[in-house]
């Protein structure tokens, strides 16, 4: 589902929600010259990811949720198994809590100003990452690739477009993903 058409040679690319490493491991194949920025909050999950990536160049994991700004996350497991760990805001900071990231702290730390293809599979989290200062970072992708979860967590798809409504785009959709070809 992640091999789309390009005419370009993707530079950066961010795999938000990379479970354990196989789509990172699939776009380096495919764009080996590629730097790869890999963020997955679950432990088991970030481990595999971690083995699964362990012989590829230019990758950098994050153990972090994505989210809308720098704050604590709290996973929870609704049943889905390791493939939809959810997570939720939290103001407390303990071992059952994580990390939260942006996008653009994430930029900003690895000096980086324009994402080729951003894929994100944030199992419902794409609605808060969506909800505010997606501005700050949503003009300097080239294509997006995200699955919403409207399944998991209500209005996932009203977020994200309601905040590409003022972008210019073409989009299409591949298996579970839609594919945002953002235009300048």
């Amino acid at each position: 589902e992640y091999d789309i058409s390009i005419d370009f040679d993707p530079k950066v690319i961010f795999d938000l929600g990379a479970n354990i490493g196989l789509t990172t491991a699939f776009f380096k194949k495919k764009y080996p010259n590629a730097k790869i920025i890999s963020v997955e909050p679950e432990s088991s999950n970030f481990n595999l990811l971690t083995k699964n990536t362990a012989g590829l160049s230019d990758i950098h994991l994050f153990k972090a949720g994505i989210w809308n700004k720098s704050t604590n996350l709290l996973i929870e497991d609704e049943g889905h198994g390791h493939y939809g760990y959810t997570v939720k805001e939290t103001n407390l900071e303990n071992d059952k809590t994580i990390k939260a990231l942006s996008i653009l702290d994430i930029m900003t730390d690895l000096n980086i100003n324009q994402i080729d293809i951003l894929k994100i599979d944030i199992e419902g989290s794409e609605k808060e990452l969506f909800e505010k200062n997606y501005e700050s970072w949503l003009p300097n992708v080239k294509v997006l690739i995200i699955e919403l979860h409207d399944r998991l967590k209500d209005n996932c798809s009203k977020s994200f477009f309601e905040a590409l409504i003022n972008y210019n785009y073409t989009f299409s959709i591949k298996g579970e993903n839609i594919v945002c070809y953002m235009k300048k």
